[in-house]
């Protein structure tokens, strides 16, 4: 079964209970460049981190240093491996670890309300880029104010220096809920972003609304400046991640669900390729997946 939808491709239904699968997407474009081969693993080491209360990761890479660079948020104050007090309710908590996995270090970073992080990289100069959602205001490590005006979720950009000091910090968003998902350090020195957004036009949301939710993708220049922002969507889009391509375009990927006749309530796993002009068109270059065992193909829309 083909179906066409804006200019995605929409790769293969599954029907599910809970179709909001935050994990699925955030781990999307990596399944997608994995072979379908699996291999038999044994585990060679194995590390508890947390505090006094509720820690969760979301997002990990291994440092140049041969250490491993771990964020999330946490809710703990100063107890076991968290040497920072809460700075409200849900806090960006970014651990560093060495190559033998001794803590090096850890920072808390947050504003009054619940901060959550989704991703994080360790960029070219040595520092680290975090990405997530923060309902904050100005207060504690973010200095700039919630676009909305109700209780609702901006972009929450934070760049790191090597040793974990803050250099910068952006809000992004728009009148209402925005959630960051995946960042990523451009070729150019910026940072690209993609998340979802229920917002219109407004704050720094330059496009009007397509669906209930659409995919929301911004960039930024290498200061965290505002270069472009582009919404794509037709129905219920949740963005996963996205990554630059060597075209210097962009592939997103992530989960759609809305209703086909007689076909109700299905999830759809979605890719768009967007092209390298800026700001970037969607363009018409097919996707086929080799890591799932689909059985129907992609159908780009003409």
């Amino acid at each position: 079964m083909k179906l066409h939808l804006s200019s995605c491709y929409l790769v293969q239904p599954k029907r599910v209970i809970h179709y909001w699968w935050r994990s699925v997407c955030a781990i999307l474009l990596l399944q997608l460049s994995l072979p379908a081969v699996t291999f038999a693993q044994n585990k060679v080491w194995d590390k508890t981190i947390g505090g006094n209360r509720l820690d969760q990761l979301n997002a990990m890479q291994q440092t140049r240093d041969g250490g491993y660079i771990l964020g999330g948020w946490s809710l703990s104050g100063i107890s076991g491996d968290k040497s920072e007090e809460s700075k409200g309710n849900e806090d960006y908590w970014i651990v560093k670890l060495n190559a033998d996995r001794s803590k090096a270090w850890d920072k808390t970073i947050g504003g009054a309300n619940t901060d959550q992080l989704f991703s994080l990289q360790q960029t070219r100069d040595g520092g680290y880029i975090l990405g997530g959602s923060s309902f904050s205001g100005i207060s504690g490590d973010k200095s700039e104010a919630n676009k909305s005006e109700g209780y609702y979720s901006d972009y929450w950009v934070v760049k790191l220096n090597a040793d974990g000091t803050k250099a910068w910090d952006k809000t992004i968003g728009g009148n209402d809920t925005d959630e960051l998902f995946s960042v990523q350090q451009t070729s150019d020195g910026g940072y690209i972003l993609a998340g979802r957004s229920q917002s219109d036009v407004s704050g720094d949301k330059t496009q009007a609304r397509v669906g209930n939710t659409d995919f929301w993708v911004v960039k930024l220049a290498a200061d965290g400046s505002k270069t472009w922002d582009k919404t794509v969507g037709e129905s219920n889009y949740l963005t996963g991640a996205i990554r630059q391509t060597t075209d210097g375009g962009y592939i997103v990927g992530g989960l759609t669900h809305f209703e086909v006749v007689k076909l109700p309530s299905l999830v759809w796993i979605i890719a768009c390729k967007l092209s390298s002009v800026s700001p970037p068109m969607v363009s018409s270059q097919s996707l086929v997946p080799s890591a799932f065992n689909f059985t129907t193909q992609a159908s780009p829309s003409p």
